[in-house]
């Protein structure tokens, strides 16, 4: 009872100024209630007075990014947090013999977008330098556009090779700014962001909306209504599911169940995606707990965002 009555007791003073929530509780329980604060979290006034750093998007908690401007050759390694971005050190950098805009296996190219790093390798070949960070390519997005490859690592120069102006795809970069990166990040809080330009072009406006956004997609899927949640999906849109089709007959059976839900997210990060079409792309990973009476999940979502008619679609969901 006791963990009950405390967020209860804290949720009447937070509010206790307004009559009709308290009207609302006092005739129609807790229940009433949560449904109106799921709907205040919709508010764009709420995100916009919490949503303050948008250099490289917006992270609830602590991020190290390590930002590869192809064009320039340059990485410049930053810490970012809710209300700041540090500058840590930036360094030089060599890419794909090719270019950039991976596609295939063998082609010596960098990919461009957002990825994570999966690994850190500590004994590898002396043409890598002294150490690798291992990159998820081929992504989510990659794998939806059947671009394929794999081995996308951030390494050093090779050792002991006087040619070090290229890779086969890969990002390197000399051993001793390495091995400087290396004792500064926590690389499984790390985002690598490989672009072909150094402007980003965010706007505060874009990330108060996405925050909107999501939080309006999660009271449509928590309160049951199908027609609004599937207006948030682009016709174009690929997942677990399939495509849209297979994904629209899919979700309407599950609503037409009508579980009750509990549906919460947090550690939301929020990141421009960069891509040679020039097109606005935004990547959202969160940690999604999902529970209903058919099913438990706790895990990672990651969805990919674009403006269809001047609205925010999720047009790739994992």
């Amino acid at each position: 009872m006791k963990r009950f009555f405390i967020p209860f007791f804290i949720v009447l003073y937070l509010f206790a100024s307004d009559e009709a929530i308290l009207d609302s509780y006092r005739k129609n329980g807790m229940k009433n209630l949560e449904k109106k604060l799921d709907l205040a979290l919709i508010d764009k006034n709420y995100w916009d007075k919490k949503v303050k750093n948008v250099q490289f998007g917006w992270y609830e908690n602590p991020r190290y990014i390590l930002f590869c401007d192809t064009k320039d050759k340059k990485l410049t390694l930053f810490f970012v947090n809710k209300n700041e971005t540090k500058k840590i050190l930036s360094s030089s950098i060599v890419i794909g013999k090719d270019g950039i805009g991976k596609e295939k296996k063998n082609d010596f190219k960098t990919p461009i977008g957002v990825y994570k790093i999966v690994d850190k390798k500590d004994k590898v070949e002396p043409k890598y330098g002294p150490l690798a960070f291992v990159l998820n390519y081929p992504n989510h997005l990659d794998r939806s556009f059947n671009r394929d490859g794999y081995g996308i690592w951030l390494h050093g120069f090779p050792i002991g090779c006087k040619d070090k102006s290229f890779t086969k795809g890969c990002v390197a970069a000399p051993n001793d700014n390495l091995l400087k990166i290396d004792k500064k990040i926590d690389y499984k809080k790390s985002i690598v962001i490989i672009s072909p330009s150094k402007d980003l072009k965010i706007l505060k406006r874009d990330i108060v909306e996405i925050l909107s956004f999501l939080h309006r997609w999660r009271y449509y899927w928590k309160y049951d209504d199908f027609d609004n949640y599937i207006n948030c999906y682009s016709k174009d849109l690929r997942s677990s599911y399939g495509d849209f089709k297979n994904f629209f007959n899919e979700k309407k059976d599950i609503f037409s169940r009508r579980y009750k839900k509990n549906i919460r997210f947090t550690n939301i990060k929020i990141t421009p995606y960069p891509n040679l079409e020039k097109e606005s792309i935004w990547r959202v990973e969160m940690d999604e707990f999902y529970k209903a009476p058919n099913l438990t999940f706790e895990g990672k979502k990651i969805l990919y965002l674009k403006k269809e008619d001047g609205a925010f679609k999720i047009w790739r969901e994992y």
